[in-house]
């Protein structure tokens, strides 16, 4: 059979959302691909969320922490918990194999 790859490159420009905005965007986007057993999609929209939670610099002691921790909003509580929970559903549809781990 035919064998071949193809690459693509995109770029995506950020867009500000509210803590409430990502975590219904996340929650829709993993829903889905947790029901399809799409291991990758999930990885990356997990991987997307959490870059979502912006990082910020204190000036002062020059650390970097993630803004949603000092949040006690109930959506970054929300979002927190929706992570957390399609962190173990993406672990559980995705497949491990000896080339995964090595």
């Amino acid at each position: 059979g035919a064998v071949g790859s193809a690459t693509t490159s995109v770029r995506v420009r950020s867009r500000p959302l509210t803590v409430g905005e990502l975590k219904n965007i996340s929650e829709t986007k993993a829903s889905a691909a947790i029901e399809s057993s799409d291991a990758d999609a999930s990885k990356q929209i997990l991987s997307a969320t959490t870059d979502g939670l912006s990082s910020t610099t204190d000036s002062s002691t020059a650390t970097t922490r993630r803004a949603l921790l000092g949040s006690g909003s109930s959506d970054a509580a929300a979002l927190r918990a929706s992570v957390l929970s399609n962190l173990w559903s993406t672990y559980e549809i995705t497949p491990i194999t000896v080339s995964d781990v090595a």
